[in-house]
């Protein structure tokens, strides 16, 4: 069960209109969490994600954050538009500065604008090395480089991963769509491969992110107008 990882955050990735709603009641959102801070930084990394849907307001996506039964954490959805105008890698990176962010602020009690670490790896045409690092195939080999570990879990269909320190406190990214399990996977691989590069070795030496890339029969589809 994810509840007996207590995690400080749960952050949510959707596709859709670039923007971040929090899903959590005041008490449980950090002191110096600015939202408004943080959705200028997203347009800045990522563009707005014009023509795109708005998944993360949907009723039923509340329900299912909810569902998780993880009420004493600050759950966060960040909506990462819906076009390939902005490439896989360059999304992931954005992810892992807002990790990163919400690390300090829910730590250090202190908020710093974040920047992307920039990438030239293009979104659309993976190379046959670049398809396994976006997928489920990617886990054998992550495993093999002791980075990244499987977390037993209840059910044979919902999938957990354990990067990190192993120890508090501890942070949930999940896919909140099919179309945005490539995008951890992405984070997955990156992160693993070139933790200093990609600016993450500190949060990984100080703290522990949980991974649930794939959501089975939950996975929220919303049809974009």
């Amino acid at each position: 069960r994810l509840q007996r990882f207590n995690p400080a955050v749960v952050l949510a990735i959707s596709d859709g209109f670039v923007e971040a709603i929090t899903f959590s009641p005041t008490q449980n959102q950090p002191r110096l969490f600015n939202k408004d801070s943080l959705d200028k930084s997203l347009t800045k990394a990522i563009g707005f994600g014009e023509n795109c849907g708005t998944p993360l307001r949907d009723a039923h996506l509340a329900l299912e954050m909810d569902d998780l039964r993880l009420h004493a954490a600050f759950e966060l959805g960040i909506a990462m538009g819906c076009d390939n105008s902005t490439d896989l890698a360059k999304k992931a990176a954005t992810v892992g500065s807002v990790v990163d962010m919400l690390k300090k602020t829910m730590t250090l009690d202190t908020v710093q604008e974040f920047s992307v670490v920039p990438s030239a790896n293009p979104s659309d045409h993976f190379t046959p090395d670049q398809v396994i690092m976006v997928t489920s195939a990617s886990i054998p080999y992550l495993e093999n480089k002791q980075c990244l570990y499987t977390i037993p879990a209840p059910t044979p269909l919902l999938k957990l991963y354990r990067m990190g320190s192993g120890q508090p406190p501890y942070t949930l990214v999940m896919a909140l769509e099919k179309k945005t399990e490539t995008l951890v996977f992405e984070m997955m691989s990156t992160w693993c491969n070139s933790p200093i590069v990609e600016g993450v070795d500190k949060i990984l030496k100080e703290s522990t992110i949980i991974f649930m890339p794939e959501i089975p029969h939950t996975q929220v589809e919303v049809a974009y107008s």
